[in-house]
């Protein structure tokens, strides 16, 4: 699996947070983001490129928390 900007994932199926650490200290949280979602996170051939059309699917809602 490519990372390309991607440093960490974090998911939370409590609440359906999915938080994302990018190189270079950005981390954004998206919600709702459930659990047949992120298991195609994880299991995609490109992670990046599998978050980028997460977040430009409109589904998801994300936060920037900064560095």
């Amino acid at each position: 699996m490519s990372q390309g900007h991607v440093e960490h994932l974090d998911y939370s199926d409590i609440d359906n947070t999915l938080k994302i650490a990018f190189k270079g200290g950005t981390v954004c949280i998206f919600h709702p983001v459930n659990p047949e979602t992120y298991v195609d996170l994880i299991r995609a051939d490109c992670l990046a490129r599998a978050v980028h059309k997460l977040i430009r699917s409109g589904t998801v809602v994300g936060v920037n928390k900064g560095h």
